[in-house]
């Protein structure tokens, strides 16, 4: 018997991006069953405006498994 309660969770931050001085990149790691976000700077949101070059990363907690990006 196979059952599957939540549809498979995958985490992808896109490419890495080049940026304009006057325009941010928007990520949006937005999970429905998702117990929390912890970014680089310990913000806490599913979203993340990204204003200057950098590494950035997210862990999100999901009851069935934690991803990086």
């Amino acid at each position: 018997m196979y059952l599957s309660i939540y549809p498979p969770f995958t985490l992808d931050l896109g490419a890495d991006t080049n940026l304009c001085e006057v325009v941010a990149v928007f990520l949006n790691t937005y999970e429905p069953h998702a117990l929390d976000y912890l970014w680089q700077d310990h913000s806490t949101n599913a979203t993340y405006y990204v204003y200057e070059d950098g590494e950035y990363w997210v862990r999100v907690s999901h009851p069935c498994k934690n991803q990086n990006g």
